[in-house]
């Protein structure tokens, strides 16, 4: 600690945290998970007008998903039962 300056670990850790999330970020792109690095290059774009839209869309399509997933099994539970 005594070459960057910082006194202690706790001075350091938002520089580590730094490093940790392009750390994450660049093994994203070497592990082929590129479709996250899209997505967060694009919300890293977004206003607050957009993301309070963006969060509203994707939790929109969660609970539609949930509710289809749910309607296909007690469809097929419905099927078994009868």
């Amino acid at each position: 600690m005594s070459i960057t300056g910082h006194k202690d670990y706790e001075s350091m850790k938002p520089y580590i945290e730094i490093a940790n999330d392009t750390k994450r970020y660049e093994l994203d792109k070497w592990n082929g998970k590129e479709w996250k690095i899209g997505i967060t290059e694009l919300i890293n774009r977004f206003d607050e007008a957009k993301l309070k839209q963006a969060y509203e869309l994707i939790r929109t399509l969660n609970e539609m998903a949930v509710s289809l997933c749910l309607s296909m099994w007690l469809e097929k539970d419905t099927q078994l039962c009868c």
